[in-house]
């Protein structure tokens, strides 16, 4: 038998299991079996009463009952089927050979309750038409009864009415046990419910991490709203190499090296901490890109990697923006000692743009003949001035007046190059 057999619950009521119920009627048959035998003992001599078919009767309901336990698992399930008629037969003939036919009423009851416990309702039903019919066999072969029918119809209430009585407890039990069962169905339902939600919240959480990883990545140079941009439409298309039209935009301090030669390290950096400070404020309202950062030197660029309708009055309208905020600083500066000014030079032209560095260290940037036309307008430029080349000053001539300078030969270029410069205005908010 296997083991899903030996826990398969019995009949209607399924409160225990199959080797429960082979120990429990097991147990019932050896009870009865030694009740009779105590009352073989007790009984005196009458007529009708025989001894030795009582005795049989003892001996037959143990020697059932020993083997039933002794089976136990092993006990075939098709023999609980004829055990109830021959539970009958036992009890029929102990009373016959007793002579009393009202000693073994109680085990009739016994009987039909455990009909209706293990067994299907057609066969309780069965095993208590069977009971009728030794009850009137009884009473038609025992001498002195008066009035058998109405002696039958008593018992066979009595019996009826037990035995329903205590099935109907039996199913109330059931119906509790299958309530609890089903609550415990329910609970293990729950619990694995909530340990999938567990699972998946651990998933979402690593999947959390990893974009804030992705994002800590793309801060160290994009600002944070393009950053969350470029996490929504992919970094990793977003970033792959490619050509496109951007305004390129550099500026550094002027005098830089001669205060940070004269001046302690706490000083120069609490300045570079004001300037970069004033750097981002101006990268994050105009949505521009970081490319590097050198000494006092930064590169910011537009159009990449989220595009923008108008690079180049963007870089126009930040060196605006990060002029005027870093001349308030300087107010500061020069109560300080500190001569400092800012110089700054934007290009507008195509670039390849992608990842470039090493394993442990890479960065996204542009690279072409616009951005060392940026950086080389930056070093042309005076303090406070803003140069800008052709493609730049044509693009922005809408938003800003800017004039010539005269053609210039920068370091790098083989020809002269035109360059224009911006006068002195205030910056348009983005967008207007």
């Amino acid at each position: 038998m296997t083991e899903l057999e030996r826990d398969e619950k019995l009949g209607p009521f399924e409160t225990m299991t199959w080797h429960q119920a082979v120990r429990l009627i097991g147990g019932m048959f050896i009870f009865s079996g030694v009740v009779t035998s105590i009352y073989i003992v007790a009984r005196p001599a009458e007529p009708g009463y025989r001894p030795a078919g009582v005795v049989l009767t003892a001996v037959v309901g143990v020697l059932t009952g020993a083997v039933m336990l002794i089976l136990g698992e092993r006990f075939n399930r098709r023999l609980f089927y004829p055990l109830g008629p021959a539970a009958i037969l036992i009890v029929t003939m102990g009373q016959y050979f007793a002579g009393q036919w009202f000693l073994g009423t109680v085990f009739y009851v016994w009987i039909a309750i455990f009909s209706f416990y293990l067994h299907p309702r057609r066969h309780a039903i069965a095993n208590l038409v069977l009971i009728g019919v030794a009850e009137a066999w009884l009473l038609a072969v025992v001498d002195g009864n008066e009035s058998p029918v109405a002696v039958w119809v008593f018992l066979m209430s009595t019996v009826a009415v037990t035995a329903g009585s205590v099935s109907w407890l039996i199913e109330r039990v059931n119906r509790l046990a299958a309530l609890e069962r089903k609550a415990r169905r329910q609970g293990e339902a729950a619990s694995e419910e909530i340990a999938q939600l567990n699972r998946t919240l651990e998933t979402r959480v690593q999947t959390q991490v990893d974009e804030l990883e992705r994002l800590g990545r793309l801060r160290r140079f994009l600002a944070p709203q393009v950053a969350d941009a470029l996490l929504n439409s992919g970094e990793e298309a977003a970033l792959a190499p490619h050509r496109r039209e951007i305004a390129v935009l550099f500026c550094d301090l002027r005098g830089f090296t001669a205060f940070s030669s004269s001046a302690e390290p706490e000083e120069v950096l609490e300045v570079l901490d004001e300037f970069y400070a004033a750097v981002g404020d101006a990268v994050h309202a105009y949505e521009a890109t970081i490319g590097t950062f050198a000494g006092d030197g930064v590169m910011a660029y537009f159009n990449d990697p989220v595009p923008c309708s108008d690079p180049a009055p963007r870089a126009v309208e930040m060196a605006l923006s990060l002029r005027g905020r870093v001349q308030e600083l300087n107010k500061r500066w020069q109560i300080l000692g500190h001569d400092l000014g800012l110089g700054m030079g934007i290009a507008l032209g195509f670039a390849s743009l992608g990842v470039v560095g090493f394993e442990d260290r890479r960065e996204y940037t542009p690279l072409g003949r616009v951005v060392n036309l940026a950086s080389r307008l930056c070093d042309e430029a005076l303090a406070g001035q803003i140069l800008l080349d052709r493609r730049a000053a044509l693009a922005t001539r809408e938003c800003v007046e800017s004039e010539s300078v005269g053609d210039l030969m920068l370091k790098g270029f083989r020809d002269l190059v035109p360059v224009y410069r911006i006068g002195d205005v205030a910056p348009r908010s983005v967008g207007s």
